[in-house]
């Protein structure tokens, strides 16, 4: 599993981006969205083909984060 830093977003909320090959199947990329106090706000669960398009997919929920 390949992993990035978290990036604070907000002043409490972290984001990870994540990379998995399954079985048989191509790298996916995932993320996720944390509180300081280590609860999970979002996730992607749909696997992305690459970094960029997990980075637009989270982009286009962040605003709704607390």
């Amino acid at each position: 599993m390949t992993t990035t830093t978290p990036r604070p977003i907000k002043p409490m909320v972290h984001v990870v981006f994540f990379s998995r090959k399954k079985l048989l199947k191509r790298r996916q990329w995932y993320w996720k969205a944390t509180h300081q106090n280590g609860n999970i706000l979002a996730t992607g669960s749909e696997g992305y083909n690459n970094s960029m398009d997990a980075m637009k997919a989270f982009q286009t929920v962040q605003f709704h984060l607390p």
